[in-house]
């Protein structure tokens, strides 16, 4: 396990891992998301979390797949709170900056938002970034999540482009993702 601070750490998802995983984002994901979707989610979670996928994402060059991990104190057991997935060396288009990492998930359970655990992972994807001499850090968001960019935008993340998600059963007001990065040189 990694850690990132006396109570929280980072555990990787193995291949056996998918059950756990799959339970996870059906936690966290629809509560959030529900309405972004002409079905409840389902095409999405089974399409992202399903057993081929994740061996796929697992064997991903430069990819770091984890559950994170939390307990109240020392003494008591850990909780899984969600899911926090980086990719090195993953080209940002927007700046055509090759020597990038990419923060391609953090998904964190509603009732552990607000404690400042997103902005400890946050710093140690930056912590990641630098050890692997990448010059630029960056992150997906979508549109309508105007919370997660103002969050993002805290950390110093800029905006600097966005795309239509290819996804049919997104509606249509919510197909839009933005990029958002933050140089590190």
């Amino acid at each position: 396990m990694i850690q990132i601070s006396e109570l929280i750490f980072l555990d990787a998802i193995k291949s056996k891992d998918q059950e756990e995983l799959w339970e996870l984002m059906w936690e966290i994901y629809p509560p959030v998301y529900m309405h972004y979707w002409k079905d409840d989610c389902s095409w999405y979670l089974t399409n992202i979390y399903n057993q081929e996928n994740l061996d796929l994402e697992l064997n991903q060059e430069g990819g770091s797949y984890n559950f994170i991990r939390f307990r109240e104190s020392n003494t008591e057991a850990f909780q899984t709170i969600g899911i926090l997935k980086t990719i090195s060396d993953c080209t940002y288009e927007p700046l055509a900056e090759p020597n990038a990492l990419k923060v391609h998930r953090i998904y964190l359970k509603q009732e552990m938002q607000g404690k400042g655990i997103g902005k400890q992972l946050m710093n140690y994807c930056e912590y990641l970034a630098r050890s692997k001499k990448s010059n630029l850090i960056w992150l997906d968001a979508m549109e309508k999540q105007t919370q997660a960019q103002a969050f993002y935008k805290g950390l110093g993340y800029y905006k600097s482009g966005s795309q239509l998600l290819d996804f049919n059963l997104l509606h249509d007001d919510y197909r839009r993702i933005c990029y958002m990065h933050k140089m590190l040189s």
